[in-house]
């Protein structure tokens, strides 16, 4: 198992920061356009069975 140092910890927390401060400023056809592709959700916006809480 591979650990991170202090500084690469905190690289990739701003990293991943970024990242969701891009994907909420996207338009919304966009991101259900990216979700249904990857299969994670239908066509109607509705999470697949398969990552419904149960």
């Amino acid at each position: 198992m591979m650990t991170m140092t202090v500084t690469e910890h905190n690289k990739y927390i701003e990293i991943l920061d970024e990242y969701i401060k891009k994907i909420i400023e996207e338009p919304r056809e966009k991101s259900l356009d990216f979700l249904t592709k990857a299969g994670i959700v239908d066509k109607d916006g509705k999470l697949m069975p398969q990552y419904q809480e149960r």
